[in-house]
């Protein structure tokens, strides 16, 4: 599990595919939202399942490493 925490920016963007494009939005997600991290990629990216059920990608609120 993981809690989407706010980092003084907007709110988290989750998107279909790993591009930042705007049109690639889904949905918005509420800072302290719990979500369930699926799978970690190495360029940043997460595979979230979120709190309705649905799967989406998100970048990390912090860059990666």
């Amino acid at each position: 599990m993981g809690i989407i925490n706010w980092d003084g920016s907007s709110a988290v963007r989750l998107r279909a595919t790993r591009s930042t494009a705007e049109q690639n939005i889904l949905q918005t997600l509420p800072f302290n939202t719990h979500v369930q991290v699926i799978r970690r990629y190495a360029n940043g990216w997460s595979y979230i399942s979120t709190p309705d059920g649905l799967h989406r990608l998100r970048i990390p609120l912090d860059p990666p490493p």
